[in-house]
């Protein structure tokens, strides 16, 4: 049985979309990180259109929504892996994930 998997999804990405900030902040401050969350979630959001153009998520199965939505995120990661190690290493010891 098909079931409405992504719909909401579309919804809680869209709303990183509003006001991309145009300047860059340092990666460590709230500034920062505020500006990669909203980047990040205009990709996610960005992919998920072009996905939707190609076929109708909501009719995709729990599975095959999951297995869309890994691939996404793991596009978006990679596309913005400069900015993600800047983050890191700027973390604290206690937040490393280097230190686990």
């Amino acid at each position: 049985m098909k079931q409405r998997v992504l719909p909401g999804f579309f919804l809680l990405a869209g709303l990183g979309l509003a006001h991309l900030a145009a300047a860059s902040a340092p990666a460590d401050t709230v500034k920062g990180q505020a500006h990669l969350a909203r980047a990040i979630s205009a990709d996610m959001y960005a992919r998920l259109t072009q996905e939707s153009r190609k076929q109708d998520l909501a009719e995709l199965t729990t599975q095959e929504g999951g297995a869309l939505m890994r691939t996404i995120i793991i596009g978006v990661m990679r596309t913005r892996q400069a900015e993600l190690e800047v983050l890191l290493q700027q973390a604290p010891s206690s937040m490393s994930l280097a230190s686990r």
